[in-house]
C-alpha cells in the first residue's frame, strides 16, 4: 500500500498527503506516514489536540479542561509473584508495554525480598533489581511466562529476559522497518558504576554513578549491549526515549552536583530535578549538550527533593505532528517519609521542549493511604486500543522515598484521545479556534473527536486562507453541523466530504462551537489524513 507523508516544519517543502507548518515559536520538523485504510490509526494520524496550543493558537469564547484517567476496577493488574520469585517484593513498572501483531508485551522492574532489604545501600544496584516480562492478549488479563533464559534460585522457571546485567527502568521500542533484525527491539536503559557498582564499572575512564545504555534484540526477551555504549558523558537519571521528526530523544534529569556544569538551569543556577533532553539520529552519534525541555511551573533553584520538582519523564507518545508524554510530580520535603509522586502531564511541538497545558495538573494520581498505590506513582506506557486510551503505571504502597513500599502494576483509562477538550465560556454565544497553518496536499479527509451534540449543541469547521479569508466551497456556511457526538465524526460540507484542489496552498482550519442553553459541545481533537 502506498503511504502519505505528513510534514510538520517551520519552513519545509511540500510533501505528498498533508503538512502542518509550526506555530510561531515552534521549531521542530516532523515527519509521519499515514496508513489511510486504517480507520483509527495509532499514531500514524495529524491530530490536533484540544490542548496543543501551538498547533491550535487562536481562540475565542473556549477553554480547555483536561480529564484524569480513569483507574481500572481490576487494579492492580499484574502483581507481585509468589514467595520465592524474581518479582515477589516489588514490581516497579517504569518499563513498557508494546502490541505487537496482536499481543501486548510488557517489560517491567522486578525486585525480590533480598534486592528491597539492600535497596539504598553503596552496592544495591549491582543486583537488586531484574527486567522481567509479561504478555497478554487483551492488556487487562496478564501472564507471566516461563522464559527459560535465566537462572534464578537454581531455576529457569521464569519470566527473567536475558541481559548481560542489571537493567533499570527499560525503555524499548519495536522498529519493525529496521533493516537489521537483531535490532528490531531498542532498549535504553538505567544503568550504575562506581560506587553503586554495575554495568559502568566496565567502560574503563567512564566514571558516572548513573548514566543509559543501550540495547539491542530481535525478539525482545535475549538482549546484548550496544557496540557503541556509553552513550553519554553525563549523569542522567531517567530513560525517556522516544523517536520524532526523524530522530532519536533521551529524556532525563541531571542532577547539578553529579554532572557540572551540565546540570544548571539557563542564568547558571544550579538545578535539582528538572528535564533535559539529548538527541541523535542513530543512537550512535548524539548530542554533545542537552537540551533544558522542562521544569515546574515556578521552579526555582534549590536543593534537590525539597521542593516541587519534574522527577523523571516517561511514556513519550509520538503522534506524529505533536509527542505527548507524562513526568513524576516530585512533592518534595525535607524529611524523606515526606516526599510523594504523582503522574503530570504534558507535550512537545519539537521533541525538546515540554509544557504543561495546565500546571501541576495530574493525570493520574497516587491512592489513598495504605493502598497499593498510597505511597507514590512511577512509570507510565500509552497505547490506544479501539476505543480507549491505555495508561499503565505502577504504585508503591508506602512512603515517599523509592527506597520504600512494594509495588504492582495497575492501569488508567480515558476514551480514545480524550485527555482534555474545548468548550464556551458562555454557551450563549458561539466560539472558535483557529488552527497553524496547513497544507491539505491533492486530498485530504477531516475527523472531529467531539462529545455533546445534539441538534443544537453543534459543531462546524472551515478553512481559512492566509489572509485568514474563507475558501470558497469550504466555509462555515457550506459545512454540515457535526450533531452526533463520536470519537471520529467525519466532517463534510456541501456536495463534499474530502479537501481537493488546494495542493501547495496554505489554509487554516477554522472551527465554530455553538451551544443551546447552558449546553456546550466539547471538541476533544481534530485528525487530518489524505483521502483516497
Amino acid at each position: 500500500m502506498r503511504r502519505s507523508t505528513i510534514r510538520c516544519a517551520a519552513l519545509g517543502s511540500v510533501l505528498w498527503g498533508l503538512s502542518i507548518w509550526a506555530a510561531a515559536g515552534q521549531t521542530g520538523t516532523g515527519r509521519m506516514r499515514v496508513p489511510a485504510a486504517d480507520p483509527l490509526p495509532d499514531g500514524d494520524l495529524a491530530v490536533l489536540f484540544a490542548f496543543d496550543d501551538h498547533s491550535i493558537p487562536n481562540r475565542k469564547n473556549v477553554y480547555l479542561t483536561l480529564q484524569a484517567a480513569e483507574k481500572h476496577p481490576q487494579n492492580p493488574l499484574v502483581r507481585r509473584g509468589a514467595p520465592g520469585s524474581p518479582d515477589d517484593a516489588r514490581i516497579q513498572f517504569h518499563g513498557t508495554v508494546l502490541r505487537v501483531d496482536g499481543k501486548f508485551r510488557m517489560w517491567y522492574l522486578a525486585m525480590d525480598e533480598e534486592g528491597l532489604r539492600n535497596y539504598g545501600s553503596s552496592t544495591a544496584y549491582d543486583g537488586y533489581a531484574r527486567l522481567c516480562y509479561a504478555e497478554s492478549s487483551d492488556g487487562i488479563r496478564w501472564t507471566k511466562p516461563a522464559l527459560g533464559l535465566v537462572d534464578y534460585r537454581g531455576s529457569k522457571a521464569n519470566n527473567v529476559v536475558a541481559l548481560e546485567g542489571v537493567a533499570a527502568w527499560p525503555s524499548i521500542r519495536f522498529e519493525p522497518d529496521e533493516p537489521d533484525p537483531a535490532k528490531r527491539y531498542k532498549m535504553i536503559f538505567k544503568a550504575t558504576g562506581g560506587k553503586l557498582k554495575g554495568l559502568l564499572d566496565r567502560y574503563p575512564g567512564f566514571d558516572y554513578l548513573v548514566s543509559p545504555l543501550c540495547a539491542y534484540s530481535a525478539d525482545g526477551l535475549r538482549w546484548r549491549l550496544a557496540e557503541h555504549n556509553p552513550l553519554l558523558r553525563a549523569n542522567m537519571e531517567g530513560t525517556n526515549f522516544y523517536r520524532f521528526n526523524g530522530s532519536y530523544f533521551l529524556q532525563g534529569h541531571i542532577p547539578a552536583q553529579h554532572s557540572p556544569p551540565v546540570g544548571m538551569l539557563l542564568h547558571g543556577e544550579p538545578t535539582g530535578r528538572v528535564l533535559f533532553t539529548y538527541q541523535s539520529p542513530d543512537l550512535v552519534h548524539w548530542s554533545v549538550a542537552p537540551a533544558l525541555s522542562f521544569m515546574r511551573h515556578g521552579y526555582r533553584s534549590a536543593p534537590q527533593a525539597t521542593v516541587e520538582e519534574a522527577h523523571t519523564a516517561c511514556g513519550a507518545w509520538s503522534r506524529g505532528n505533536v509527542v505527548l508524554s507524562v513526568y513524576l510530580q516530585w512533592h518534595g520535603a525535607l524529611e524523606r517519609d515526606s516526599r510523594w509522586m504523582d503522574v503530570g502531564f504534558m507535550l512537545s511541538n519539537d521533541g525538546l521542549h515540554f509544557r504543561e497545558p495546565i500546571p501541576d495538573f495530574q493525570l493520574i494520581s497516587r491512592g489513598a493511604k495504605g493502598s497499593w498505590e498510597g505511597g507514590s506513582l512511577w512509570g507510565v506506557s500509552f497505547l490506544n486500543v479501539d476505543d480507549q486510551t491505555f495508561v499503565y503505571y505502577s504504585g508503591l504502597d508506602g512512603g515517599g522515598s523509592t527506597a520504600l513500599g512494594r509495588g504492582d502494576i495497575g492501569l488508567a483509562t480515558l476514551p480514545r484521545d480524550r485527555f482534555g477538550y474545548l468548550s464556551l465560556k458562555n454557551a450563549r454565544e458561539p466560539g472558535q479556534f483557529e488552527s497553524c497553518m496547513l497544507d491539505p496536499g491533492r486530498s485530504a479527509r477531516i475527523f472531529a473527536n467531539v462529545d455533546g451534540l445534539d441538534s443544537q449543541t453543534t459543531v462546524r469547521i472551515g478553512l481559512l486562507d492566509e489572509r485568514f479569508q474563507p475558501v470558497p466551497g469550504y466555509t462555515l456556511a457550506d459545512c454540515v453541523p457535526l450533531t452526533v457526538s463520536g470519537l471520529r465524526r467525519e466532517v463534510s460540507w456541501k456536495h463534499r466530504a474530502v479537501v481537493r484542489g488546494l495542493a501547495g496552498k496554505k489554509v487554516r482550519l477554522l472551527a465554530e462551537l455553538a451551544g443551546s442553553g447552558d449546553k456546550t459541545p466539547r471538541l476533544f481533537a481534530l485528525y487530518l489524513e489524505p483521502a483516497k
